[in-house]
């Protein structure tokens, strides 16, 4: 029987990417939400998930929080979408892989596991860090090589969080969560919009996501002079209004490097967050840590983002006098579905085979056999 491949699922907190083990993009991407039901799972299917539910305006409910699970029966009814509606899969023939947060318990793990075998039937899953992940997204142009050892950057929609990764292992002492990401670059690209252009209530977010991602730019020089050599981009069509493009193109993006301008209660650059993380590390890995900072999300492929990092960060390295660092940030095409793609290429591999927990194992062992997945082949 020929073997189909597994399915890959990336809930994250704004958006969720789905597709097949060992495609480089997700075939599907779409709002991590579902409108509300009157009645448990599955015994309403009146209920829409994804941009539909989104488009409907009411009751839209998303499952996640800072990319932790919050409403289990939420989350089972996109999933049905997920795999009956985008992918029109027999769960029972496929295992699937899921991607999950730092410091996600292992509580989350076995109710996963209960949902996957029980619900849907899967015939094997597998749970991997969102961060090791990220980094196996780098293979797609590293002749196909598994990096096992790196830090992460990880900007998402409502949460960033830099994660240590030592030989395919989350450091979870070294952790840093900040709370700004993308979001926050929207609603400040909105409120600067709003105050010059005469923009519809409804459509402000929407415009304001649109000019983030295709004018907004990380300023690699002093502010000061980016004022003066500044010029707005005027009558520009947006949603079918015409607004001109202002100096939020470069001070929205600023507010990585610069919180200040934004929140007066974290302060931290961007910067200093992940030299702290490094610094967290075990002092014979923080070299190796340096010279492999990877990104994932949406809002590192800002043009200038990964330069201005490494430049920032070194810049901090030289100050505390660490002879022989060189940092280098590791940016790709594939930033913005990172997690999705390190994932699909992972599980494309032959070694995925011998991590993967089969439904029989959980049949046999109960739910706790769930609690920990490594890419060390399992004992039998």
């Amino acid at each position: 029987m020929l073997k189909l491949p597994a399915v890959v699922c990336d809930h994250g907190t704004g958006y969720t990417k789905l597709g097949f083990a060992g495609q480089q993009l997700p075939s599907f991407m779409f709002p991590t939400c579902v409108t509300k039901s009157a009645n448990s799972f599955l015994s309403d299917l009146t209920y829409k998930s994804g941009q539909d539910a989104v488009d409907s305006g009411q009751n839209v409910i998303y499952p996640l929080q800072n990319g932790i699970i919050q409403n289990w029966d939420a989350l089972q009814q996109l999933q049905f979408d997920c795999f009956n509606k985008f992918l029109h899969i027999t769960p029972q023939e496929h295992e699937i892989i899921l991607t999950e947060p730092p410091m996600n318990s292992p509580e989350n793990r076995e109710r996963l596991s209960e949902i996957m075998f029980e619900s849907f039937n899967f015939k094997g899953m597998f749970i991997g860090a969102q961060a090791l992940f990220a980094i196996f997204s780098k293979a797609w142009d590293n002749q196909n090589n598994l990096e096992h050892t790196g830090i992460c950057l990880d900007i998402g929609d409502g949460v960033s969080h830099v994660i240590p990764v030592y030989e395919g292992y989350v450091m979870q002492h070294a952790v840093q969560s900040v709370p700004i990401a993308g979001k926050a670059i929207t609603q400040f690209v909105q409120d600067m919009l709003s105050r010059r252009e005469k923009i519809q209530t409804d459509i402000q977010q929407k415009i304001a996501k649109i000019v983030k991602e295709k004018y907004c730019y990380c300023a690699n020089q002093a502010l000061a002079m980016e004022f003066m050599d500044f010029q707005p981009i005027v009558n520009q069509n947006v949603c079918g209004v015409n607004i001109d493009i202002g100096q939020e193109a470069f001070i929205a993006p600023e507010i990585f490097f610069d919180p200040s301008i934004y929140s007066k209660i974290h302060e931290t650059s961007i910067a200093q967050i992940v030299f702290n993380s490094i610094q967290h590390c075990p002092i014979d890995c923080r070299k190796t840590m340096y010279e492999n900072i990877y990104l994932s999300g949406g809002s590192t492929i800002l043009k200038g983002f990964s330069q201005r990092l490494q430049n920032d960060i070194q810049a901090i390295v030289d100050s505390k006098n660490l002879r022989g660092i060189t940092v280098n940030v590791k940016s790709h095409g594939l930033q913005r579905t990172a997690v999705f793609s390190g994932a699909s290429i992972f599980g494309a591999k032959p070694e995925f085979k011998d991590v993967v927990l089969s439904k029989q194992r959980y049949q046999e062992e109960g739910k706790n056999c769930a609690r920990e997945f490594s890419l060390v082949k399992r004992s039998e």
